[in-house]
């Protein structure tokens, strides 16, 4: 199975306190990888948690880290289906943010199952076939 992870379970994996409990979604991603599940992650993902670290040398150890995941990239079909689905869900009186809509529409195209912990997503689904892990 492909998953494509979202920002917000890739902070809580790696910006938690190791004193703290683990989150269910931290620990499904860990079992994803642990199973071999393709885990992926796309630019706007990748841009998000790389501008989190204040410290230049925490951003560039997060990188490297980060460069096992593959990235899924837009292409103009999907620019052009994510403004799409943003206008869809205005329509239906959700408010989602293009960016949110990007990463749903990489995740249907690609196949992925997209694990979050933000409910965005669980309004944009029902609009474009979105699997959610």
């Amino acid at each position: 199975m492909t998953v494509l992870i979202d920002t917000s379970v890739l902070s809580l994996a790696l910006l938690r306190r190791k004193k703290t409990a683990e989150p269910p979604a931290v620990a499904q991603l860990r079992g994803m990888l642990e199973a071999g599940d393709r885990v992926v992650l796309t630019g706007v993902v990748l841009q998000e948690v790389l501008a989190g670290p204040r410290d230049a040398k925490v951003a560039a150890a997060l990188a490297r880290d980060l460069e096992a995941f593959p990235l899924l990239e837009p292409d103009r079909s999907d620019h052009e289906a994510a403004a799409a689905l943003h206008r869809t869900a205005r329509h239906s009186g959700i408010t989602a943010g293009t960016i949110d809509c990007l990463i749903a529409t990489l995740a249907v195209r690609h196949r992925a199952a997209l694990l979050t912990t933000d409910r965005d997503f669980t309004l944009l689904a029902p609009l474009c076939g979105l699997t959610l892990a």
